[in-house]
């Protein structure tokens, strides 16, 4: 797949230069920038493959950014990893939220452990903000 970077508008820099688990990630002279999941694209349907393609969505937010472009609001997101939003920001215009686990593992945000927010111009180029927060969980039992 090739992307040029107006997608980081859409879906900042720092996130494409840290996406991991695939098999090329690179940038090309013209500034494209090229990504392979896996050896042989018809393959798209093996198991391995199929997590690899999951993978690359959560890492990127791109069904947040989906949702957020397509409906211009958030419904139901409570089980994405990454929320990219244009809205809200203290000093950017780009915000993200990614929530992690101990290990700094994307996780959902029910069972997330953290969460980093931050926040890039609108070229989605330059970091502006950063946040790290512990997110507080209650436990109990029921009787």
């Amino acid at each position: 797949m090739h992307f040029s970077d107006l997608f980081y508008k859409y879906i900042p820099l720092f996130l494409w230069d840290g996406l991991i688990n695939c098999k090329e990630n690179i940038i090309l002279p013209n500034n494209l920038r090229r990504i392979t999941l896996y050896e042989n694209p018809s393959d798209y349907d093996l198991k391995n493959n199929r997590e690899i393609q999951w993978s690359f969505r959560r890492q990127l937010g791109i069904d947040s950014i989906a949702h957020e472009i397509c409906s211009g609001k958030h419904k139901s997101l409570d089980d994405l990893p990454v929320l990219i939003e244009n809205r809200d920001c203290k000093k950017g215009q780009i915000k993200v939220t990614r929530f992690l686990d101990s290990k700094n593992k994307l996780e959902i945000p029910s069972k997330a452990s953290k969460k980093e927010i931050k926040e890039t111009d609108i070229e989605g180029k330059i970091i502006v903000f950063e946040e790290f927060q512990n997110l507080k969980r209650s436990w109990f039992k029921l009787k």
